[in-house]
């Protein structure tokens, strides 16, 4: 009986002794450095800052836009993607599509003109996108080098076609002569 007490209490200790050893604390090191998800929702958008040096430095006759303007499209983008799964909703439920001038348009249904807060929210959501949308239309035209591209008008169906193009399929879109017509499902 002894024997089989010294073995489980061995066993047990042994045990013990293993998983004691196995088990480590986390080493923590604090750089300083943004993580990741920080840089994301903080909207450092890279690529977008590399785009436009390089179109700027391809007009040197022109006076360089403000740091502030450069900046304003990169929040604006950073916006568009913090919203963009709220902006496909509404374009899933048909209250929202893509106008034929670039912008979102509302396309009221029961449910908008019934639920006020449903309403307010998908007013504030389209408006928000499309203050966004326009700041970067604005960049667009100011970093444009021709006339035909610095057009207002032309930039603007150039960008409603990119947007249409970039909807799913199923999304409410508005031809050019105004009517609405849902993205076919291909």
């Amino acid at each position: 009986m002894t024997k089989n007490r010294i073995s489980i209490l061995l066993q047990c200790g042994l045990t013990m002794l293993l998983f004691a050893c196995s088990i480590k604390a986390p080493q923590i090191v604090v750089t300083g450095e943004k993580t990741a998800l920080e840089n994301q929702a903080i909207g450092q958008f890279q690529h977008l800052a590399d785009e436009n040096s390089v179109i700027a430095s391809t007009r040197s006759i022109d006076p360089l836009p403000a740091k502030e303007t450069v900046g304003n499209s990169l929040d604006a983008v950073s916006s568009q993607r913090f919203r963009r799964d709220e902006i496909n909703e509404l374009k899933h439920e048909k209250v929202a599509g893509e106008g034929n001038d670039g912008y979102l348009a509302i396309l009221p249904n029961d449910r908008y003109r019934q639920e006020s807060a449903y309403r307010e929210r998908v007013d504030r959501l389209v408006q928000d996108e499309n203050l966004d949308r326009r700041t970067i239309y604005n960049q667009l035209l100011l970093f444009s080098t021709t006339a035909e591209a610095a057009s207002d008008s032309i930039a603007r169906v150039k960008l409603a076609k990119m947007n249409a193009d970039d909807s799913e399929p199923g999304v409410m879109i508005q031809k050019p002569n105004g009517e609405w017509v849902e993205k076919d499902r291909q």
